[in-house]
C-alpha cells in the first residue's frame, strides 16, 4: 500500500483517538553526576493532564531531551532564532557563534591566507566563560560536561565545576537583531568562594555583500572600543557599515586583553549571581547603542516576551485561517505522551 505523509498523519491521528493505554515518555538524556537533574522530565509535555494532552502545544511543551555532552564528543549544538535571524550555541555553557541577521554577520568563520590557499579555522566564539583564568570548557572531563535543552524560544545549558553551578538561557528577542543570554552562577558548596569570572567577547562583524547567503568571511580587524562603566565593548567593521555592541549587566570590574570583561565576586554557600549579556547588531552606531541599552533595561521581561511570541506562532500553526501561515496543521487528540511527542516533534 502506498502511503504519503498526509495519509500517515491522518491514520496516526485516528489511531490515537482511542488509545490502548498510557505509554511511558521516551527520555534520552546523558548522565553526569556533577550536573543537577532538571525539575521535570523534558520529554513529557509540561501542560499534560490525566485525560487528553494539549492539542495546541506551548513552547515549553516542545522541550527537547536534556542531553549531556563533553567537548571532545561529536554532536550538533542547538540553535536559537527569531524573525530577524539566527545564532548557534557552542560546545560550552555560554559560548555563542554563527550569528546571522541578514545582511549582517557576527562571529562567523574568518579566512586565513596560507601558501596553499585560504583556510578557515571555524567560527569565532563570543561570550566564552573563564573561571579563575581558565576556560570553563577545559576543566577535567568529570566536571566539564554541558547539558543542553532546546526550546523553540531559547536554549538552556547547564554545567558544574569547582563546586559552582552554571545555568544559561540563550534567546533572540522578537523581531530584533539582538542575541541575549542570562547567565546564573551559584555556589553549590558549603564554603564561601572568591572567584574571578571572565567573558571573552569577539565579533568579526561585517555587512555581507549581495547575495548575502553566499557568505563573506568574518573580519579579523574590527575596531574595538571598551566602555567599562556601562559594561560594553563595541566592535566596528573597518570595511563595511556594521557594528556589534556586546556587554553585561552588571558592569565588569575591568577589561583584560582588550576584549575580556572580568568580574571579582564573592559567593556565600547557596548564593547566586545573575549576569545579563546582550549583543546588538546593526549599521548605525547610535541606533545600535540605543537598542543595546533598551534591551538591558527590559531584560527581565524579554525572555518571557520571546516565549509568548513563540507560543503565538505555534498556536497559529494549528489554527485554520491564521495570519502567519498559508495553511494549518491537523490537531492531535491523544493520551499517549510518546505519540504526542512524535507527532509534534515531526512538524
Amino acid at each position: 500500500m502506498n502511503i504519503n505523509r498526509r495519509s500517515f498523519l491522518i491514520v496516526g491521528a485516528a489511531g490515537a483517538a482511542v488509545p490502548l493505554g498510557r505509554s511511558p515518555a521516551i527520555i534520552l538524556s546523558g548522565e553526569n553526576p556533577s550536573l543537577s537533574e532538571p525539575a521535570e522530565a523534558p520529554g513529557e509535555p509540561a501542560s499534560a493532564n490525566p485525560t487528553i494532552l494539549p492539542v495546541i502545544p506551548k513552547s515549553k511543551d516542545l522541550a527537547g531531551d536534556r542531553l549531556v555532552y563533553h567537548y571532545d564528543e561529536i554532536f550538533s549544538t542547538p540553535p536559537a532564532q527569531n524573525e530577524a535571524g539566527f545564532c548557534q550555541a557552542t560546545k560550552s555553557v555560554s559560548g555563542i557563534a554563527a550569528i546571522l541577521f541578514p545582511p549582517f554577520s557576527c562571529c562567523g568563520a574568518p579566512s586565513i591566507p596560507t601558501i596553499g590557499g585560504d583556510i578557515s579555522p571555524g567560527n569565532l566564539i563570543t561570550c566564552e566563560l573563564f573561571l579563575n583564568g581558565r576556560m570553563l570548557a577545559s576543566y577535567p572531563r568529570s566536571e566539564a560536561g554541558v547539558a543542553y535543552t532546546f526550546f523553540p524560544h531559547c536554549i538552556v545549558r547547564e554545567a558544574a565545576a569547582q563546586g559552582l553551578q552554571f545555568v544559561t538561557q540563550t534567546f533572540l528577542p522578537p523581531g530584533q537583531r539582538i542575541v541575549a543570554q542570562q547567565i546564573t552562577v551559584k555556589n553549590a558548596s558549603r564554603e564561601t568562594r572568591k572567584i574571578t569570572l571572565g567573558f571573552d567577547l569577539r565579533a568579526g562583524v561585517t555587512c555581507k555583500r549581495e547575495p548575502w547567503y553566499l557568505g563573506d568571511p568574518a573580519e579579523l580587524d574590527n575596531r574595538i572600543t571598551a566602555n567599562v562603566p556601562q559594561g560594553y565593548i563595541a566592535f566596528e567593521s573597518r570595511h563595511t557599515r556594521a557594528i556589534s555592541v556586546q556587554g553585561f549587566t552588571p558592569p565588569p570590574n575591568r577589561v583584560e586583553q582588550e576584549r575580556i570583561l572580568a568580574y571579582d565576586i564573592k559567593l556565600n554557600p547557596g548564593e547566586q549571581r545573575v549576569f545579563r549579556y546582550v549583543n546588538a547588531i546593526g549599521d548605525d552606531r547610535e541606533a545600535v547603542l540605543a537598542a543595546y541599552s533598551r534591551q538591558q533595561a527590559q531584560f527581565p521581561d524579554s525572555l518571557k516576551e520571546a516565549e509568548q511570541a513563540w507560543d503565538a506562532r505555534i498556536g497559529a500553526a494549528f489554527t485554520p485561517g491564521n495570519a502567519e501561515f498559508s495553511g494549518s496543521l491537523p490537531r492531535l487528540a491523544t493520551r499517549d505522551p510518546a505519540l504526542w511527542k512524535l507527532y509534534h516533534a515531526g512538524w
